[in-house]
């Protein structure tokens, strides 16, 4: 995962004017557990849990950023995840959040 990558990412909320990575671990093949750090357009900043998965163009979000979820990798089926911003809800598959089709 690369910085430009996540802003990317993070293309679906104008709000997020800048991203961090602070951490970026391979929790299965292909899976990934980022933590970063979200600069907002008011000079805020947040630190979340992320979940992606190579290749693909959209990442796991924490359902309730607000909420300061955990960023332990061992709290992951603790939160509840969701697309990007969206209301499709993923579902905690082997410990790991999934879309489920």
């Amino acid at each position: 995962m690369t910085i430009e990558i996540l802003s990317k990412l993070f293309s679906f909320d104008s709000n997020i004017q800048h991203v961090e990575i602070i951490s970026d671990t391979e929790v299965e093949e292909r899976a990934h557990h980022i933590v970063a750090k979200l600069t907002l357009a008011d000079g805020t900043s947040m630190v979340l849990p992320f979940i992606w998965y190579d290749g693909e163009e959209w990442l796991l979000t924490p359902w309730d950023w607000q909420s300061e979820p955990s960023t332990s990798i061992n709290d992951i089926d603790s939160i509840t995840w969701r697309v990007n911003d969206s209301e499709k809800e993923a579902t905690i598959v082997n410990g790991l959040p999934r879309l489920l089709v």
